[in-house]
């Protein structure tokens, strides 16, 4: 092992939120910005990663009444990665999410829940470029003195389509992940 200098990790997040009255809506607005530089050494021979992260996305919440939620969310995240050694690699890939929920409650305690989400991961290696939606829902009844029961059935998955891919970023590799997930279920619950 070799002890080395210049190991850098820099990290920062804004975000801006604003009511929109008219539509009982709050807006938020968001960006963050990632460095790094990692030293290394392979083979006696000095390496350098340097990786940028560069995130923007928004929020759309609104709680128009007890009996209406929604929330509209969208955020992209560009990562370049380049390592300069006896060979110097470069790496760029793009990872988008688009996500949104609406939950309507009745005034006789029954409910309904949807969550929609859509990932895009891009520039990643052959076979791992992937688009999913990821769809839940539930359904259930509020019960109880002050409605403080739930009665509920949720499904995950409903189209199927859950995944988990990734990428790790080194001095020394670059690695593309596919994880097992959980894939369609049903469940009952009762709080």
């Amino acid at each position: 092992p070799v002890n080395l200098d210049g190991y850098v990790n820099l990290r920062s997040f804004m975000n801006y939120s604003f009511p929109v009255k008219a539509i009982k809506t709050t807006i938020n607005l968001n960006a963050s910005l990632f460095y790094s530089k990692l030293p290394g050494m392979i083979n006696y021979i000095l390496t350098n990663t340097t990786t940028f992260q560069y995130n923007a996305g928004f929020t759309i919440a609104s709680n128009i009444s007890q009996y209406v939620d929604y929330n509209i969310n969208y955020n992209a995240a560009i990562n370049k990665a380049q390592t300069i050694g006896s060979v110097t690699t470069n790496n760029n890939y793009v990872n988008h999410n688009l996500s949104g929920s609406l939950n309507l409650l009745s005034k006789s305690g029954w409910f309904i829940q949807n969550e929609l989400t859509y990932q895009v991961f891009d520039g990643l290696s052959g076979g791992f470029d992937q688009n999913f939606t990821l769809w839940n829902a539930a359904v259930g009844k509020k019960c109880f003195k002050e409605k403080t029961g739930e009665l509920k059935i949720s499904v995950f998955d409903i189209l199927k389509q859950n995944q988990s891919v990734g990428r790790n970023i080194t001095n020394t590799f670059l690695e593309d992940t596919r994880n097992m997930v959980l894939s369609q279920y049903f469940m009952l619950t009762f709080s």
